[in-house]
């Protein structure tokens, strides 16, 4: 493990909002990719995400992770590697995700709003492998001019690769669609994710598939199964998002992809009535919006009983 990263199995305090709430059990030995690909066998016809006028069902979904994986296990991702992703919020993202968890890979998420040197930072402190990127960060990331750290301590090896994701769309096609047999295990890493670094400089913790699983599979916190609608509205280098999507995708549920741009109170009542949303998560950063989304969720909830907490349970 890198000396700079720092394994937990916890998720840092956030405050969340669900409509609802029951308990569920769940083995906890599963990685992330195997429950949702029991889930996908499960429900194949359900609708796993929406993006605007898209939607797309968990069958999909499997079918598009399992080509990606294919492709970036013949690019040499191999168990352990971790994959960089700077991507906007769209259906690819989440494919994306799930494609580099079933190459035994681990993601690591990168925002665009985050300056150069930061991202910097990230990758080469991470020894990512690959960077897939959307078509206009692909030259930003290309240009950091990052070099992938070697075992031996005076060296370093070549820059990872960065690969445009709408290339990579265009080229899966060929690659098969079946579940890939591996060999990862719910202690392997499935993501790095920094912290903000505002008192120091950011440290990457490492968190494996069993801490998402033990956070949103057979939980008595909040009710997660195929009949909640979730929003996705949280970035993904935001440790929030682990819950929305996974608590989502891993039980069956739909989930909303809130628009990729910063979105109005207004934007944002209408997708919760439209959607029919019944659990969202807001992180403390967002409290400037939390209190009005939340009287707004109540307003439109007919009937549903809103309720919200100040933390998250340890996994």
């Amino acid at each position: 493990m890198n000396p700079r990263l720092h394994q937990r199995g916890d998720q840092e305090s956030t405050s969340w909002l669900n409509l609802n709430g029951a308990e569920k059990e769940c083995r906890i030995d599963l990685c992330v990719h195997e429950l949702f690909e029991s889930q996908a066998a499960q429900t194949p016809d359900a609708i796993a995400l929406v993006y605007g006028d898209q939607s797309v069902s968990y069958r999909e979904i499997n079918r598009r992770a399992n080509q990606l994986c294919g492709r970036l296990r013949r690019l040499g991702v191999r168990d352990g590697e971790v994959v960089g992703i700077c991507m906007e919020r769209s259906i690819e993202l989440v494919v994306a995700l799930l494609g580099v968890l079933k190459a035994g890979g681990a993601y690591l998420p990168l925002g665009s709003e985050n300056p150069d040197q930061r991202l910097k930072f990230m990758i080469e402190d991470t020894g990512a492998f690959l960077i897939i990127a959307s078509d206009e960060l692909v030259s930003r990331l290309a240009g950091l001019r990052t070099a992938r750290k070697s075992s031996e301590p005076t060296a370093c090896s070549a820059a990872p690769q960065v690969m445009s994701s709408r290339l990579i769309w265009e080229d899966i096609e060929c690659e098969g669609d079946d579940d890939r047999v591996d060999q990862t295990v719910s202690d392997n890493l499935a993501y790095i994710m920094y912290t903000s670094g505002t008192t120091g400089e950011p440290k990457g913790i490492e968190v494996i598939h069993r801490a998402i699983v033990r956070l949103v599979k057979g939980v008595d916190y909040v009710r997660l199964d195929g009949e909640e609608v979730f929003l996705q509205y949280a970035p993904i280098s935001f440790d929030a998002s682990t819950f929305e999507i996974w608590g989502c995708l891993l039980n069956g549920g739909r989930l909303v992809l809130a628009p990729a741009r910063q979105t109005t109170l207004e934007e944002l009542g209408d997708i919760l009535a439209r959607c029919q949303i019944t659990t969202m998560w807001l992180t403390a950063a967002r409290r400037s919006v939390s209190q009005s989304a939340l009287r707004a969720a109540s307003s439109i909830s007919k009937g549903s009983k809103t309720s919200s907490g100040g933390g998250a349970p340890r996994s």
